[in-house]
């Protein structure tokens, strides 16, 4: 998988715009869940993912064959979702009208990824995502996050224990 995205982002440096394509659609789910991460708002996650292809785009000359070209676009993605938070909230809201109590967290769309975002470390969640929704292996996972193996495996068995008492607990109740 790695050396498929690296062979994207070469043709896309060497001006093949047709390889973006194939790039976005291998890449997007993990840029997006690892801003979704961090921001815990899904529109601010599309928009840090948008921003990030920009980003990369800008900053391929300094992208070289050798990198982890995964590691590379999520590295970029977490930082710049890192400074859009940092920046949100040193903001001040002045009109209480413009704050929906908890929007972020309705089960509208997918309940469990809400309740993922809720209740799992951003590591946690992290691992989750790119092993089940985009179907990574633990091997690829743990090179993009660059961690051990075994830490990915704990993390991605600590989260699913998570969510299975979290479940259990509500269908108790």
């Amino acid at each position: 998988m790695e050396r498929k995205i690296n062979k994207y982002i070469m043709r896309i440096k060497d001006g093949d715009m047709s390889a973006f394509d194939q790039l976005y659609t291998e890449t997007s789910k993990g840029v997006y869940f690892m801003a979704l991460s961090v921001l815990k708002d899904r529109g601010l996650a599309e928009e840090i993912m948008q921003e990030t292809y920009i980003r990369m785009l800008k900053n391929l000359d300094s992208f070289d064959d050798g990198k982890n070209a995964m590691n590379w676009l999520l590295t970029m993605a977490k930082n710049l979702a890192i400074n859009l938070y940092n920046r949100n909230k040193r903001e001040i809201i002045t009109d209480p009208s413009l704050v929906a109590p908890d929007a972020q967290y309705t089960m509208r769309d997918n309940g469990l990824i809400d309740m993922a975002l809720k209740n799992l470390s951003q590591t946690e969640f992290n691992v989750l995502t790119l092993c089940e929704l985009k179907g990574y292996k633990r091997r690829e996972v743990a090179q993009m996050l660059d961690m051990p193996i075994g830490t990915v495996t704990w993390h991605y068995n600590r989260a699913l224990k998570k969510l299975r008492e979290i479940l259990s607990k509500e269908e108790n109740s």
